[in-house]
């Protein structure tokens, strides 16, 4: 007798648990480590139950790549409702966005990083890089509102050179270049100092 289609919910399960693994191998060891085959013993399926969710490599990478950027959605969200000062909110939204890539170094690679990637960004992962910078345009944009921010340029220009800060601060940790007399911590609040002055007229 044919077994009966899986339900939705079941499909859904079934792609986060795949992912799930993908993910853990992925920051272990790396695309290299993240094949079909060993995405499926870790997930306990069938070698060929990959095959049924991922057209390809690059589409499982792209999937991957929009769940970090709904990861970072997520942290970016609860630390701009801890304050109601959006100054405050703006600083809670550089410690989260820095100490993310400190604390996964692997998942932050994997927002910018071209390793195993073979394909244009979807429209969907469009859209969650998008939210994910939708965030800190918000803030700054209630900033400027607020009055405590006269932005020198619109906030979603201001958002990007926000980021651009805080990437850079990352890049230079993870690069193993914070090695010539000050720490992340101490760069950290002078950064956000900078950026803040920057983007006032």
């Amino acid at each position: 007798m044919a077994r009966p289609p899986s339900t939705a919910e079941e499909v859904a399960r079934t792609r986060t648990a795949l992912l799930d693994a993908a993910q853990l191998l992925y920051e272990d060891g790396g695309a290299d480590a993240m094949s079909f085959r060993a995405i499926a013993t870790s997930a306990g399926c069938s070698h060929s139950k990959p095959y049924s969710y991922f057209d390809s490599k690059a589409d499982l990478v792209d999937a991957l790549r929009i769940r970090s950027y709904e990861m970072l959605y997520e942290r970016l969200s609860m630390a701009a409702a801890l304050h109601e000062d959006p100054i405050d909110s703006l600083r809670e939204l550089a410690e989260a966005y820095v100490y993310l890539g400190v604390d996964r170094p692997r998942m932050y690679a994997l927002l910018y990083s071209d390793e195993g990637r073979m394909s244009e960004d979807t429209a969907a992962l469009l859209d969650a890089k998008t939210a994910a910078l939708g965030i800190c345009r918000d803030v700054i944009a209630e900033a400027a509102d607020a009055g405590s921010l006269d932005l020198a340029n619109d906030p979603f220009t201001s958002a990007h050179v926000f980021w651009a800060g805080a990437h850079g601060l990352v890049e230079l940790y993870l690069g193993g270049f914070l090695v010539v007399g000050r720490s992340i911590d101490e760069l950290l609040p002078s950064l956000f100092e900078t950026l803040i002055a920057g983007l006032s007229t």
